[in-house]
């Protein structure tokens, strides 16, 4: 169970990866973001690790702290999130032809 008590789900979860991405990509570091926005540096590593749900007003302020709006991270995720479903559904659609001994 998430440690804030929510489910986290696909969105939550292409979230956090775009916002370690975003990290990475301008090399800053996790303890450095946290003590410039204020969040505790637990809530920030539970959330970019996908272990709590993305709370908004945290997002909000990492999206200022990266001088990124909000809407692109969104938007950055859902793409995410829907190549991971259409991944899932293949492969789901390959396992149900295997189990039926192969049918094309």
């Amino acid at each position: 169970m998430p440690t804030n008590g929510r489910y986290i789900g696909e969105m939550s979860e292409a979230v956090s990866a775009e916002l370690r991405a975003e990290l990475a990509r301008r090399k800053i570091p996790v303890r450095t973001m946290a003590s410039l926005t204020g969040i505790p540096l637990s809530t920030l590593q539970r959330t970019l690790n996908a272990q709590r749900a993305v709370d908004v007003e945290d997002l909000n302020e990492f999206c200022t702290f990266l001088d990124i709006e909000t809407s692109e991270l969104i938007a950055r995720a859902t793409l995410v999130a829907r190549a991971a479903q259409k991944n899932i559904e293949q492969n789901n659609r390959r396992n149900q032809v295997r189990a039926v001994g192969g049918i094309r």
